[in-house]
């Protein structure tokens, strides 16, 4: 899982991109973090438009840091890529798909399920692509209801912190990369809520029974191997009554949409930590046990196949 990936995510689409004209913006050179950001952004767009395009040479990875480009889900031992995951670095690795050529070193430089590309690269891009803008108003309204005791799947770089309410008494963080982490600081810092980290794998959440008020998901669920199981760990740990609030994009009710995310998806998996355009999630939220009291959709602006956005709160029964 890769946290707040999503609609307004970069486009796996094959051709010239705009991005890769931009400059730094003015004062950027000085800020590191910030500056990593847009590098980051900018391979991100390269590695795949290339692959897209099926146009990496042989060992051209080999030059790259982030020779892995997917997490695979150590737990279950299956691969956003199709096969089974490895545990034995050097080993050959199943879980690869053969169109991505590895270095010796891409075999095991996973840990805890997450690849250097998904815990270092992704966050960064992610981090500028989804904040402000258009996002902030659904933020806004997700965020904005929570009370009590919360617990936030995909928190990446805590995008959601501005928007939570001063008297929340704590949020608990599940996120994998931890590039995320350390983008988060700053925003972590300055939050009067205590936000406290619990673990990477929203597929088995290290939290009791039914000991949390409110769980938070926004562009998350998308990049989840296995959102049925994350949802069912959800319903878990709500207590009776206990909403879970959430913006995520997914499958869209028109049909050459619908067509065109299913025919993206793969690509869009691949170069995207696992994101699937193609989820229902109103129908995934209902099929593990929480019970739709509220339930926005609407495209966002963009590539409709990228935009079609669940907005919506469930309840615990």
């Amino acid at each position: 899982m890769v946290g707040d990936l999503g609609s307004g995510g970069a486009s796996a689409s094959v051709g010239h991109d705009p991005v890769d004209d931009e400059e730094l913006p003015e004062g950027d050179q000085e800020q590191p973090e910030r500056a990593a950001d847009y590098r980051s952004l900018h391979m991100v767009r390269e590695l795949a438009v290339g692959r897209a395009a099926g146009n990496l040479a042989e060992g051209e990875l080999e030059q790259r840091p982030n020779c892995c480009p997917t997490s695979i889900a150590a737990r279950t031992g299956t691969s956003p890529l199709g096969g089974l995951a490895t545990s034995s670095p050097g080993q050959s690795d199943p879980g690869h798909d053969a169109g991505w050529p590895c270095c010796a070193r891409c075999r095991g430089c996973h840990t805890d399920g997450v690849g250097l590309y998904a815990d270092q690269i992704l966050p960064r891009a992610i981090n500028l692509a989804l904040r402000g803008g258009e996002f902030a108003g659904p933020r806004a309204r997700a965020a904005g209801g929570l009370d009590g005791e919360v617990l936030e799947i995909g928190f990446g770089s805590g995008l959601n912190i501005p928007y939570y309410p001063a008297g929340l008494k704590r949020v608990l963080a599940v996120d994998p990369a931890a590039a995320g982490r350390r983008l988060a600081a700053g925003r972590a810092a300055s939050c009067a809520v205590p936000i406290e980290y619990v673990g990477s794998d929203a597929e088995a959440l290290p939290v009791a029974d039914a000991s949390v008020d409110q769980v938070l998901s926004t562009w998350t669920l998308c990049t989840i191997p296995d959102a049925m199981q994350a949802l069912g760990e959800v319903r878990r740990v709500l207590r009776p009554g206990g909403a879970f609030r959430f913006v995520e994009h997914g499958l869209a009710p028109d049909q050459g949409v619908a067509r065109l995310q299913q025919l993206l998806s793969p690509v869009q998996r691949r170069a995207f930590g696992g994101c699937h355009l193609d989820r229902r999630i109103d129908q995934l939220v209902a099929a593990a046990g929480l019970e739709l009291t509220r339930l926005d959709t609407y495209y966002m602006k963009g590539p409709r196949a990228l935009g079609f956005t669940f907005e919506g709160v469930a309840l615990r029964p």
